[in-house]
């Protein structure tokens, strides 16, 4: 499988991004269900309609969460850091997150969001001794995505929505 600087062809982007044991579909797929469930809590919160709502990136999402003071200000500095290295894979495919990064976004997370399941402490456990997040376990990958929508999920829910 084709990693980094190793990815030199349009296949071997593609065996990248459907690679179920690859780190990067799990983080774009985790970052697809957190811009849903913004969508969902602006849709209960707001007068925006669908339709204007379908219209904002993932950041103006985040901007108007932010303006409408939904969530803290350390789980906004959260979602915008995720959104940060969506947007380096999106304009780098063969971009690899370093250990270093990796562990600054989960411990910015358990700062943020409740840890309810203990995916995120059980995350950094993963990293100790890790070169690559090639090298962990993938049942930790969707953990930072987990913990977040257990949180939005209970926002969405007090807002009255139904999941």
């Amino acid at each position: 499988m084709a990693t980094g600087k190793e990815v030199d062809s349009l296949l071997n982007i593609f065996d990248r991004a459907v690679d179920q044991n690859n780190f990067i579909p799990t983080f774009i797929l985790g970052h697809l269900w957190i811009e849903s469930l913004l969508f969902h809590i602006l849709k209960l919160k707001t007068e925006i309609s669908d339709k204007a709502l379908e219209r904002l990136t993932h950041a103006k999402l985040i901007d108007k969460v932010e303006s409408e003071c939904i969530l803290s200000s350390s789980q906004i500095e959260t979602l915008r850091a995720i959104n940060r290295i969506r947007n380096k894979i999106a304009h780098n495919i063969s971009y690899d997150m370093t250990i270093s990064e990796y562990k600054s976004l989960i411990e910015l997370a358990q700062e943020a969001f409740s840890d309810m399941t203990d995916g995120l402490l059980q995350t950094l456990e993963e990293l100790e001794g890790k070169n690559k997040i090639s090298e962990m376990s993938e049942f930790v990958y969707p953990e930072l995505f987990m913990q977040i929508a257990y949180d939005l999920e209970s926002v969405y829910t007090n807002l009255g929505g139904e999941l």
